[in-house]
């Protein structure tokens, strides 16, 4: 039992160096900055400011595995920012509105599309129904026709047939 509780000791002291290592190193880091500034006349001194940028830049590496999501996104938000990245990003941003104006733009041209497409529909529907009519107005005009050419025809036989009889008459009364 004694042994494990040993262990244990030997883990939270382990873990306990690297933190006060980063401590230290942050600790040293602000003392190099405070420094810097104030004697900011000499060469030493941008060799001090850049020590201390290359130790912050160190002790943030250090801090990595602790620091929140939060401090991390804005860390890459200021790259970005620095670099120029983040104005290609806002550019790309904001062409999605020309693209949904556009989006939209086309919608209103479907509707319109599909009115249109409806009133054709009615059209259509109005013509078939015209031509429905002109041809039963053919079909009776014709029956019409045939009736009338039956009528003639009937008629023009039974002159005919008139005729002949009263002509075979005449001849047979006169032989």
């Amino acid at each position: 039992m004694m042994h494990a509780d040993s262990k244990e000791d030997d883990f939270e002291s382990n873990e306990q160096k690297p933190a006060a290592k980063r401590a230290s190193a942050a600790q040293s880091v602000v003392i190099h900055i405070d420094d810097a500034r104030k004697n900011k006349k000499s060469h030493a001194t941008k060799r001090v400011m850049a020590s201390a940028a290359g130790a912050t830049s160190r002790s943030l590496l250090s801090f990595m595995p602790v620091l929140s999501p939060m401090v991390i996104l804005a860390i890459i938000a200021y790259a970005l920012a620095s670099t120029g990245a983040w104005s290609f990003l806002l550019n790309r941003s904001l062409r999605l509105p020309s693209l949904s104006t556009q989006v939209e733009s086309l919608e209103s041209q479907v509707g319109r599309l599909e009115s249109e497409n409806i009133r054709l529909e009615g059209s259509v529907k109005n013509l078939t129904a015209q031509n429905d009519r002109l041809e039963n107005e053919v079909c009776s005009d014709m029956c019409r026709a045939k009736l009338c050419l039956s009528l003639l025809l009937s008629l023009f036989f039974n002159c005919f047939y008139l005729q002949l009889t009263h002509y075979c008459n005449t001849i047979w009364s006169n032989s």
